[in-house]
């Protein structure tokens, strides 16, 4: 029976695999075998593609490792700074959180955290530092990436996904904010270095919080990964990125970095850098006074939020999502501090333009101008032919007073009036004259422009 039952299985498995692989050979006849994300796939054949993407798999052929040895390529402290061997305990520090050994993202934090470990047990394939200045620490992570092979099928199609997000990253590097936005932070011979947004995303909830940490990455080509964590201030970040040496980097890797020049030097996005530690974010007052246990009004609530998620940062952000006319509660301001002058000048001219109460057209059209800016200063003010102190509304005199002084010549310049009912009345000296010019009360008289003026006292 066996004799019989073991040929007849042997046959059918050659018969079913050479008519499998006959009908592979028939799809494959002038089909191809690699996808594309933009082209046309009408001639592509499905059966081929998957068996070439399973031999691709199974062979490792996907990705390949570039012969960069990143050994010996941390750079020296910047001064006042001691540089020492990374460990765990200094990236849990930055972050205020504790590692999770994960295969999956647990948070955005978490996964800078295994970033860090990843690059400090790559043996050749990454480097880490550690620099400390008293509670100030910057950890430095460089790390070699794995290269998409595009003469395979997923490797080809990787490569078009991320030329597309290297162009959105540009956009985002170049014209991003502060907040949860990415911005362009400092330029080291050309390549840029990218404040990451202060929040940690958990994946598995969409939960976005802030966090008090701060994030500066860039890279190199392809080739090289680097990134800043720190609780330090901008100047110290810049001082460190000025202490990496790009040339020798540069020359590690297979081709140039296209963006990489020579000897540029480092120039920062801003002219003007803190040495002050930023400490706690706006963002995460914010959340903590959200979730404070306290019952907030719905639109105090939303603002709140926006301003944990990183949307809402400042004055003008605030008045941008919510009008000039908005008025800000005693939270709010306590958040966000003082409110400065040109907000203050953006309400009222708001509320003058749109109040019940009708206006003038000499004092709308002074309000415009100073709205629009047209008017800088109280100078400009007094100057506009529609300027009338006279007519204005003491809300207009408000807003005038608000603006800078300006240069005013001071035969001339005379101070903005105070609105009616706060301006003390002022004194006014009897000044008496003789019929034909007189001669009495010499000694307080004087010839001005050939003019004899004569000023005496009350009495």
């Amino acid at each position: 029976m066996i004799r019989v039952i073991l040929p007849a299985i042997v046959l059918s498995v050659l018969l079913i695999g050479g008519g499998g692989l006959y009908v592979l050979y028939e799809n494959l006849q002038g089909k191809q075998t690699t996808l594309s994300l933009n082209g046309d796939n009408t001639n592509v054949s499905p059966g081929g593609t998957a068996v070439r993407m399973l031999f691709e798999n199974a062979t490792g052929q996907v990705t390949k490792t570039p012969d960069i040895d990143l050994r010996g390529q941390m750079p020296p402290a910047p001064d006042g700074w001691y540089a020492r061997a990374y460990t765990q305990a200094d990236g849990e520090t930055i972050v205020e959180a504790e590692l999770i050994q994960s295969m999956v993202s647990k948070s955005t934090t978490n996964d800078v955290l295994l970033d860090y470990r990843r690059a400090d047990q790559a043996g050749a394939g990454g480097e880490t530092m550690t620099y400390m200045r008293g509670k100030m620490l910057m950890a430095l992570r460089m790390q070699r990436l794995e290269q998409v092979n595009t003469n395979t099928v997923q490797g080809q199609i990787l490569g078009e996904i991320n030329a597309s997000m290297a162009m959105f990253d540009n956009i985002g590097g170049a014209l991003g904010q502060s907040g949860s936005s990415k911005s362009l932070f400092a330029r080291a011979d050309g390549i840029d270095w990218t404040e990451q947004p202060r929040t940690s995303r958990r994946p598995a909830t969409g939960e976005v919080t802030p966090v008090n940490y701060r994030r500066f990455t860039a890279k190199l080509g392809t080739f090289i990964e680097m990134e800043i964590l720190t609780n330090a201030a901008d100047t110290h970040v810049a001082a460190l990125i000025g202490q990496i040496d790009m040339a020798a980097l540069n020359a590690l890797l297979p081709a140039p970095a296209p963006e990489y020049r020579e000897g540029v030097g480092v120039f920062t996005a801003q002219t003007e850098l803190s040495d002050v530690p930023p400490g706690e974010s706006l963002a995460m007052k914010a959340y903590t006074t959200l979730n404070d246990g306290r019952i907030y009004q719905p639109l105090e609530a939303r603002i709140l939020k926006r301003m944990a998620e990183g949307d809402i940062t400042d004055w003008d952000t605030l008045v941008k999502r919510n009008g000039a006319g908005f008025v800000p509660s005693e939270t709010l301001l306590a958040l966000l501090g003082p409110e400065p002058d040109h907000i203050k000048r953006g309400r009222i001219a708001h509320n003058l333009l749109n109040n019940h109460e009708p206006i003038s057209a000499a004092e709308r059209n002074l309000v415009l101008q100073v709205s629009r800016g047209q008017i800088l200063t109280q100078a400009d003010a007094r100057k506009s032919r529609n300027y009338d102190a006279g007519a204005l509304s003491e809300e207009a005199m408000g807003l005038i007073a608000l603006l800078p002084l300006g240069s005013v010549d001071p035969q001339t310049a005379e101070a903005v009036e105070t609105p009616a009912e706060t301006q003390a009345p002022a004194a006014k000296p009897t000044v008496r004259r003789g019929a034909n010019g007189g001669n009495f009360g010499a000694e307080n008289c004087s010839i001005e422009l050939g003019v004899r003026r004569c000023v005496l006292g009350d009495n």
